[in-house]
């Protein structure tokens, strides 16, 4: 992954910046449930697993620009990206599933 994009790998690892760290243990089960806050007031981005947060995987995100689009890119065949927060119907953003 290049310098404009974060992920958290289903081994638990995060990348950025083509540099990959530990962050949480891996998921392999096919019902885990992945959540993702983006905190651009603290340029933050977080990562939840199964509704409990794994805590801040990246900060300074309030420095990258205008823009994030978010892309979802999974191994599993039946995998979904629901974009939610808890005052908006949908979060404003463009959204790419590969």
């Amino acid at each position: 992954m290049d310098g404009e994009s974060w992920g958290l790998s289903y081994k638990g690892s995060l990348w950025h910046n083509g540099k990959s760290r530990e962050y949480t243990e891996a998921f392999y089960d096919k019902s885990t449930v992945i959540g993702v806050l983006l905190d651009l007031n603290s340029g933050t981005l977080s990562f939840y697993r199964n509704g409990i947060s794994l805590g801040v995987a990246f900060s300074g995100l309030d420095k990258v620009g205008d823009q994030i689009p978010l892309h979802l890119y999974a191994k599993q065949p039946r995998s979904s990206l629901l974009k939610k927060h808890p005052e908006l119907d949908c979060l404003p953003v463009p959204c790419f599933i590969s």
